[in-house]
């Protein structure tokens, strides 16, 4: 038995790790903190972040994995009673059979990392169900209540339910404070100038699509697709920081579907409608609502890209449909979208959202520290 209670406690601390690592992404990608692809993410179907962004991720306010890492503690807590484990991990496998169930008919997204918990849970199990005997369970419960039990207890559910407001003011937070900004401009002003060819002010289809005056301080370039999720994320930044510096900067869109269709750098289609979506808003430009049509792409739920969700979004903004028929599928429409494309292919684009300030590369950790970068630009280069 002590031998049992030994595997018991590793299969706990290793489950408690993996919890707290979720709760940390959880946080990370529903704050809108990083702009690269979460380590987990090995394919659409098996895809972290998905999952994370779903509203099922959250409970009462709370990761669902804050939950996992409460159980976890209080299963390395009390090992040595097998037969509160054995009753708890199968009323654990309820809610774990619940996910599942919606990964697989509902977001139809999986968590590699979810998955190893689960594997964990059936393991303590497996380890644990010949101990069950629930003529013993009370008994056991009330042995178990000691003062040291109950206030590692409660140490447990403090740390496991506050674990995320602490990593987002200590750890995510922390990105914003000035000698991480100065840094980050130090590395902007470092690197070299690049010839992003916008032309605000062309006619019908050689267009960019831009906001803001054309002599602008700071002039945000967006390379973006917009079936990416972080592109969705760094589309509200954007807007929201041109909004509030409505005279200092600018924000012009360039299109980058990562899309077999538009860009012949992938074999495979990782947004398989990004492309269309990239044609669609520029024929809803030549209508003169263009960044309608973007912010509405913008707001679709990941489950919610179908064609004919896209399509009714014309429709829904009072575009002419033929109008729409015709730009859809006039060939220089796409031409215009792969030029976006090819540009960012010639100067080392590989992922999306790439923004660039004033011709120059940002490498941002996490969104919020591009508007502190915009003011210290402003700031210094007034």
């Amino acid at each position: 038995m002590a031998n049992i209670s030994k595997r018991i406690l590793i299969l706990a601390l290793f489950g408690a790790l993996i919890s707290a690592y979720l709760v940390y992404h959880h946080v990370n990608v529903v704050g809108g903190y990083n702009l690269g692809q979460s380590l987990c993410n090995v394919s659409s179907s098996f895809n972290c972040d998905d999952v994370a962004r779903s509203k099922y991720s959250s409970f009462l306010g709370q990761p669902v994995a804050s939950f996992g890492l409460f159980y976890f503690l209080i299963a390395a807590l009390s090992t040595s009673k097998l037969n509160l484990i054995s009753f708890s991990s199968l009323l654990g496998l309820i809610p774990s059979a619940l996910l599942l169930f919606l990964s697989i008919f509902v977001i139809k997204k999986f968590c590699l990392f979810c998955m190893l918990l689960d594997l964990v849970l059936i393991s303590i199990v497996f380890l644990s169900y010949k101990y069950f005997k629930r003529s013993e369970l009370l008994k056991d419960f009330y042995s178990l209540l000691k003062p040291s039990f109950i206030i590692l207890s409660l140490l447990a559910a403090l740390f496991s339910f506050s674990l995320p407001s602490l990593l987002k003011e200590h750890v995510f937070e922390k990105a914003l404070n000035e000698s991480e900004i100065n840094k980050l401009y130090e590395k902007w002003h470092l690197e070299n100038q690049v010839d992003l060819k916008v032309d605000c002010d062309g006619a019908g289809d050689s267009k960019d699509y831009c906001k803001g005056p054309s002599n602008a301080k700071v002039t945000i370039t967006e390379f973006s697709d917009f079936q990416c999720p972080f592109c969705k994320l760094a589309a509200r930044h954007v807007a929201q920081l041109q909004k509030q510096r409505p005279e200092s900067v600018r924000v012009v869109f360039k299109n980058f579907p990562l899309d077999v269709q538009c860009n012949d750098l992938f074999k495979t289609a990782p947004h398989e409608l990004a492309c269309q979506a990239a044609i669609l808003a520029r024929c809803a430009g030549a209508q003169g609502k263009f960044w309608p049509y973007h912010d509405s792409l913008f707001s679709l739920d990941y489950l919610d890209w179908k064609i004919e969700n896209l399509l009714s979004l014309s429709t829904k903004l009072g575009l002419d449909d033929k109008e729409m028929n015709s730009c859809v599928s006039n060939k220089n429409v796409l031409l215009r979208t792969k030029k976006d494309v090819n540009l960012g292919n010639k100067i080392g684009i590989s992922s999306t959202p790439s923004i660039f300030v004033n011709g120059k590369k940002v490498s941002l950790g996490r969104l919020d520290q591009l508007e502190k970068l915009v003011d210290k630009i402003l700031e210094v280069e007034n």
